[in-house]
């Protein structure tokens, strides 16, 4: 026999059930604590800067502001707030990069474009450990951005 659901209702509030959901009860199983607590709960968000050394040609695209969540979960992607621009041309790809990243993560953009201010969805790492994120814009001629560095925390 199930239980009411104003009973369920009941076990969630008190931390001995982690979701009601179609009628389906999922019991913690961590003998009524409730769910462990999110590391990344309160964690500031961040505004990536300029990398020491990092420049660009002139004609290079312009990362104006990379900004979002300074610690994020193991494999799990988070949503980044990124504006750039390129006056002469437009960028292809973002390129993510760090100390690491055995190799840089290529993100093609297809069409390719002059300016973008929206959220870009970013997976830092699938290991626990603090990363350092160095994130690029490539353009039609090849030209590369100057570098923007931030350290993300992953648990």
């Amino acid at each position: 026999m199930l239980p009411s659901m104003e009973r369920l209702q009941r076990r969630v509030a008190t931390g001995r059930l982690l979701a009601v959901a179609a009628g389906v009860a999922v019991l913690v199983a961590c003998g009524g604590q409730g769910a462990p607590p999110d590391p990344c709960a309160g964690a500031q968000s961040i505004t990536f800067s300029a990398c020491a050394g990092s420049t660009a040609d002139p004609s290079a695209p312009v990362i104006d502001r990379f900004e979002g969540p300074s610690c994020a979960h193991a494999s799990q992607v988070g949503s980044y707030h990124l504006v750039f621009h390129d006056d002469d041309d437009r960028v292809t790809t973002i390129r993510l990069s760090g100390p690491k990243y055995p190799a840089p993560k290529d993100e093609t953009l297809n069409p390719p474009v002059a300016k973008f201010d929206n959220t870009a969805i970013l997976l830092v790492g699938g290991v626990a450990g603090d990363y350092e994120v160095h994130l690029s814009a490539l353009d039609e001629t090849g030209y590369r951005s100057a570098e923007v560095c931030g350290v993300v925390s992953v648990h």
